[in-house]
């Protein structure tokens, strides 16, 4: 597969926008791009989308591998609209108004790979991640955002429930290095 490798910097400009903070860096658009290539992801499923960043970064990659972006957030602004139209996404990637996990979602098939990057109150990311990683398929990713910065404990903290729970079905695949903001880390489903 020739892969055009994008313009991140570009990418996370449009989805910043003036007087916005920056939602993903270089290496939280790298990590999620590269996952989704070497998976192939055809059926993608992010929670939260705010401006667009990671709808961008994901949709390229369903571009490249013939698949479909489901984005689920509740309160979708006007930028997100304008950046999947930008990069010409619109065929690739859906928008799902709604509170997750309070969605329906009428998939192709089981979820290749999920994002949780919504509502990050350690609570609100076990909802998510209990509810949505049921239908992710063995040997599928589920990544989490925001491991770096403020909202880190709590993200942090449901993740170390989530992997102290006993089920072992979650396999580190990646993390970003460590820096001020934001920060991704992904694992590979390795057993229902």
């Amino acid at each position: 597969m020739d892969i055009e490798h994008p313009d991140w910097q570009e990418i996370i400009e449009m989805g910043k926008g003036p007087n916005r903070p920056q939602m993903l860096t270089i290496d939280d658009c790298e990590l999620l791009f590269r996952g989704a290539i070497i998976l192939e992801a055809h059926c993608i499923v992010e929670i939260g989308a705010a401006w667009g960043t990671s709808s961008m970064v994901l949709g390229l990659a369903c571009k490249e591998t013939g698949g479909h972006l489901w984005s689920v957030e509740a309160k979708p602004r006007r930028e997100w609209f304008d950046n999947v139209k930008k990069m010409g996404l619109d065929k690739t990637v859906t928008l799902i108004k709604g509170c997750s996990p309070a969605v329906h979602l009428d998939l192709p098939g089981p979820i290749d790979f999920l994002f949780i990057d919504g509502d990050h109150q350690t609570r609100s990311v076990l909802r998510d991640y209990y509810y949505w990683s049921h239908f992710v398929r063995v040997g599928g990713l589920i990544g989490f955002h925001d491991i770096y910065g403020p909202p880190s404990p709590k993200v942090n903290k449901a993740i170390e429930m989530i992997l102290s729970d006993g089920s072992k079905c979650l396999q580190e695949q990646g993390r970003c290095p460590v820096n001020q903001i934001c920060g991704t880390i992904i694992f590979r489903k390795v057993k229902k």
